[in-house]
Formats: structure tokens, C-alpha cells, sequence
């Protein structure tokens, strides 16, 4: 749960916290025959770090390279360091 579930590292599993592909299938499906609707919160614009498409984006990896936007940040011009593009 870091960074409140939007910590994404695979879109495509469910986290075992909120139970399995089985467990929602089966909701799915009693919801169906109950005429109700199901809303889900699908959040493709959120990743993890730790997800592959960051991982091989940050090391500047074709065609990952364009999948996040990079600024190499700041370099002061006395000491050559190089400090975060912004304050974030």
C-alpha cells in the first residue's frame, strides 16, 4: 500500500490485500445476476518504480525511454553537482 495503492508495479495482477482473480470473477458474476453495477478504480496512469516499463525507462531502454518524462536536473556551475530538477 505505498503511496496509498497508486504505487502500481503490475497492472494487470490483483493484490492479494484485496483478495484474487477468482474473488472478483465470482463478484463480478453475483453482481451480474443481481442487476447491479460494478465500478472499478483502474488507474493506468500511476506506476511503481519497481514496474518494469520505470525500470527499463530509467535506463534510458528503447522505446521506455519516452514512457516518462526525464530531466536530468540542475548543475551548478562552482561545483559541478548536480542537484534535483525541482523541489519535488
Amino acid at each position: 500500500m505505498k503511496d496509498f495503492g497508486y504505487d502500481i508495479a503490475n497492472q494487470t495482477f490483483i493484490d492479494p490485500l484485496f483478495g484474487t482473480l477468482e474473488d472478483f470473477l465470482a463478484l463480478r458474476d453475483s453482481m451480474k445476476e443481481l442487476g447491479l453495477k460494478l465500478i472499478l478504480d483502474f488507474v493506468p496512469d500511476y506506476s511503481s518504480d519497481q514496474h518494469e516499463w520505470f525500470q527499463k525507462s530509467v535506463k534510458r531502454i528503447d522505446p521506455y525511454t519516452d514512457y516518462y518524462i526525464w530531466h536530468d536536473g540542475k548543475v551548478d556551475n562552482e561545483t559541478g553537482q548536480r542537484s534535483a530538477p525541482n523541489n519535488w
